[in-house]
């Protein structure tokens, strides 16, 4: 599986920029035969914890290279209470994690990520590799 996403089509399923696409998948073939080593994967969901009013979310792969695209504020990331009912959030970066939270959800449960349709969403780890989008985590 490759993330294309951030690259695709939000109006149909092939993703707009084939030669991009291509090449991330080509990043799979390459990590297989070279035995782990090559970067084929954004960073990759571990877990999110509650602390207060916000998330913490780990990613497996990050090594500490979590960033917005272009060094741009992240985008696309969602939290909810109780209620399940998602807003908008701020999201940082901090060392390996992203630390979320809303002033609309003043006690989260969950967070997801890259949950809407537009490619607007920017998480990426070292070269500039996406992460995919993530589904609504429970804290565990």
């Amino acid at each position: 599986m490759a993330t294309i996403s951030d690259i695709g089509n939000t109006t149909g399923i092939r993703p707009v920029a084939l030669a991009e696409a291509g090449d991330r998948l080509g990043l799979w073939g390459r990590y297989i035969e070279y035995g782990g080593k090559v970067l084929y994967s954004g960073p990759l969901f571990r877990r999110a914890i509650m602390e207060g009013d916000r998330m913490r979310v780990w990613f497996l792969g990050s090594d500490g290279s979590l960033q917005g695209r272009g060094g741009e504020a992240l985008r696309g990331f969602e939290v909810c209470g109780g209620d399940r009912r998602f807003f908008p959030a701020d999201a940082k970066v901090d060392g390996e994690t992203v630390v979320v939270s809303s002033p609309s959800v003043p006690h989260p449960v969950s967070v997801r990520y890259a949950w809407a349709t537009d490619s607007r969403w920017n998480l990426v780890g070292r070269e500039d590799t996406p992460r995919a989008p993530l589904p609504s985590i429970l804290e565990n």
